[in-house]
């Protein structure tokens, strides 16, 4: 749900058409319904990437950062009165939100039982940390260690920092990791805005919960096509030369 979410946020932010908002409020809306948190997530730093790399204006960046302030204090202010009628207009048309109710109880940070995932990776991780356990080697004694000894169910890092880590070995895989998140700052010598946004959907979509508390680079399409694009972008902007 959150890449055409993203898709089409985009187009609104581009186009100004009405159509996209309307689609993107009402995918906003099934997220916030049947959605992660995660997906949330997604689209914060979606808007926060366009708000600093698509909006020349300061003008306009102080403006939108001055409203989101505003609507901050307006929701601390009145959460509880805005949480309720919320969750209890959902509970008579029988939705249940765990992501409203987790916001308005303030245990949206919940880590839903991976802090006990993260403990033991980094008992593994200092076990080797020079040269890790091997790309996929982390998963057998993680999968082991939470439980799982059948071969369908496995366990990941759900931590793209401690997957790199625990693959490569802490220097190394930090060394990676820096790149993963800082390559985005790649778009500031991108000229083609249309292959700009591109990059900002998937960064936003893939590599946002890959290094937070999403499933690793390994099972993710779209991080590697992230990366396609990334890698891409210096013989296109050549091509341009």
């Amino acid at each position: 749900m959150i890449l055409p979410l993203l898709l089409h946020l985009n187009e609104y932010i581009r186009r100004r058409k009405f159509f996209f908002l309307l689609l993107s409020l009402g995918e906003i809306l099934l997220i916030v319904l049947y959605g992660s948190r995660g997906s949330l997530l997604c689209l914060g730093v979606f808007v926060i990437l366009n708000l600093f790399y698509s909006i020349k204006s300061k003008v306009k960046q102080v403006l939108i950062i001055g409203l989101l302030f505003l609507f901050g204090c307006c929701y601390s202010i009145y959460k509880d009165q805005i949480g309720g009628a919320i969750l209890n207009y959902l509970s008579s048309k029988n939705y249940y939100s765990r992501t409203l109710i987790l916001l308005f109880q303030d245990e949206v940070t919940d880590l839903s039982g991976r802090e006990v995932i993260w403990r033991k990776s980094k008992e593994l991780l200092f076990e080797k940390p020079v040269l890790g356990w091997g790309v996929g080697g982390e998963i057998v004694p993680l999968s082991r260690a939470s439980g799982h000894e059948d071969d369908e169910s496995v366990t990941t890092t759900h931590n793209g920092w401690l997957e790199l880590m625990l693959n490569h070995g802490i220097i190394v895989g930090l060394i990676i990791g820096l790149f993963f998140v800082l390559s985005i700052i790649r778009v500031r010598n991108i000229r083609d805005y249309y292959y700009r946004d591109l990059m900002f959907v998937f960064y936003s979509a893939f590599m946002t919960t890959t290094m937070t508390v999403g499933d690793g680079y390994l099972v993710k399409p779209g991080v590697w096509m992230y990366l396609f694009l990334f890698f891409a972008s210096f013989k296109k902007e050549r091509t341009r030369c």
